[in-house]
């Protein structure tokens, strides 16, 4: 079996408000011992707030910058503003349309120029969304027709290939395995544009949070913990919250009697 070659890059984020030019920011990462970076548009190369005169003077100076210390960003990604933001999962398609047109579309042409990779997480889904199983099957109806979209225009300005951060919680799909799954394929099944995904390792350690709790951890959080009726194992949907309370109110029927 022959293994590819993974080279380990570095994410610049650490950089914020410190280093914020590429010239910079990029030999300091040099000196670490990396060749490889990962650039993110939180580092004063958003498109939502910075100009377009800044962001291909920002181009030029980094393309410099790489020739002059020998290394090279591989891939952008964004972080801490898009978070902010519902996003692709709106329910108010202006805001959609103005994600897709001022931030996705110029992004995709940048990544496809530099021939490097790019990702994001772009959409949270609302409460009532949430809340409402057919609001939920519609809004993930229009997410993958919306990310169907963005891979065909990916795929037609530079084969970028689009990477969508897999997330913590229920509100922020993707965020199980099954569910990364399901979501890659339900975009490639309606044109057969491929959007890919990313795996923060990071994001893993608070999804036991969300995990259904086994009707003993219910009873012994009842009975056991010093706050009577406390549970801190279950986050999910009203519905499953009132099925948990029909259950704390069962199992305390039942010890009342015994």
């Amino acid at each position: 079996m022959k293994y590819p070659k993974i080279y380990l890059a570095l994410d610049n984020c650490f950089a914020l408000k410190r280093w914020v030019e590429p010239e910079t920011w990029l030999p300091l990462i040099k000196d670490l011992g990396y060749t490889s970076i990962q650039a993110s548009y939180d580092n004063e190369f958003d498109m939502l707030y910075n100009t377009k005169e800044y962001i291909a003077s920002w181009l030029e100076r980094l393309t410099a910058a790489e020739k002059q210390y020998g290394a090279k960003v591989q891939s952008f990604y964004s972080g801490y503003q898009t978070y902010r933001t519902s996003g692709l999962a709106h329910p108010d398609k202006r805001v959609v349309n103005s994600i897709v047109e001022g931030w996705i579309k110029p992004a995709v042409k940048i990544a496809g120029e530099k021939n490097v990779d790019m990702g994001f997480a772009l959409h949270g889904i609302p409460e009532n969304i949430m809340q409402n199983s057919e609001k939920y099957r519609e809004c993930h109806k229009k997410l993958y027709r919306i990310y169907s979209d963005i891979g065909e225009y990916a795929r037609k300005n530079g084969q970028v290939r689009v990477c969508v951060e897999a997330m913590y919680s229920p509100h922020h799909t993707p965020w199980t395995i099954e569910g990364t799954k399901e979501f890659l394929k339900n975009v490639y099944s309606l044109d057969g544009n491929a959007i890919y995904t990313t795996v923060d390792i990071g994001h893993m350690t608070g999804q036991h949070k969300f995990r259904k709790p086994e009707k003993e951890a219910i009873e012994k959080s009842l009975f056991n913990h010093p706050i009577k009726g406390y549970c801190p194992l279950w986050l999910g949907s009203d519905s499953a919250y009132a099925i948990w309370m029909m259950r704390l109110l069962e199992s305390w029927i039942r010890n009342r009697q015994s």
